[in-house]
């Protein structure tokens, strides 16, 4: 992983906006991923006290909400799982699929 990204995930993990637009800035992949197989959206789906601001801007900054973990699930499947409403709105406004199956062939449920 490169140094912008492990930034990114950093960025992420800590909820600090503003280092998550200078990781961006600075050439981050929005859809890297870490050794679980989770992006920066993953991460902000599970994440208590994250904000849609900044799922919105990793979303124009080419995040695919698409992606799949190493377990198969999506940021939507995490955002359901930890009952992030506002989240799973911003994914699904954003062209996440709501019957996207995991691996499990579970579909996310709030």
């Amino acid at each position: 992983m490169k140094r912008e990204d492990k930034k990114l995930f950093s960025a992420v993990k800590s909820r600090d906006f503003v280092e998550v637009q200078a990781a961006i800035d600075a050439g981050a992949n929005a859809n890297a991923r870490d050794d679980q197989g989770f992006t920066p959206l993953h991460w902000v789906a599970r994440w208590q006290y994250s904000h849609p601001t900044v799922m919105e801007y990793l979303l124009k900054a080419d995040a695919d909400p698409n992606l799949h973990d190493k377990a198969g699930r999506t940021a939507l499947h995490w955002a359901a799982t930890y009952h992030r409403m506002p989240e799973a709105q911003v994914l699904i406004e954003r062209g996440e699929y709501p019957t996207h199956p995991d691996f499990g062939r579970t579909q996310p449920q709030p």
